[in-house]
């Protein structure tokens, strides 16, 4: 049995932390970091499940969704929350979306037009092309 030399209170429900010198409470929509003892909100991050799904982006060097994925994931134990659908995409400032004819710019977070371009395998075959 170990001696006490003060009584024990446990903090109550509505503030259960103890920070050190009063007990406390996170607001809504944060965490506890139990290391530092200090509220903290999630991160935004990229909802890389739905620009799987909507196919709109392109990839450039080590700028891909697997990489994105992988970013996200390294985050851990840091909470996280995936932007939402409508605006699946993070600059590091906030969530946003691009039109239906734009394409995301993994590596500039930017919307981007597509560039049109001849189809060189098709003419190849067509016999009316010299």
């Amino acid at each position: 049995m170990i001696a006490q030399t003060k009584p024990i209170i446990l903090c109550n429900a509505d503030q259960p932390i103890f920070d050190g010198t009063k007990c406390i409470s996170c607001p809504n929509s944060t965490y506890i970091n139990l290391k530092t003892l200090q509220c903290i909100g999630a991160q935004l991050v990229t909802n890389v499940d739905q620009l799987k799904i909507s196919g709109n982006y392109f990839e450039t060097g080590n700028y891909t969704i697997q990489n994105i994925a992988q970013n996200i994931k390294n985050m851990a134990p840091n909470p996280t929350v995936a932007c939402d659908v409508s605006k699946p995409a993070f600059n590091g400032v906030s969530c946003y979306s691009c039109p239906d004819d734009k394409f995301y710019n993994l590596q500039t977070n930017q919307c981007v037009s597509a560039i049109l371009v001849s189809n060189v395998a098709i003419l190849k075959n067509l016999t009316n092309v010299k």
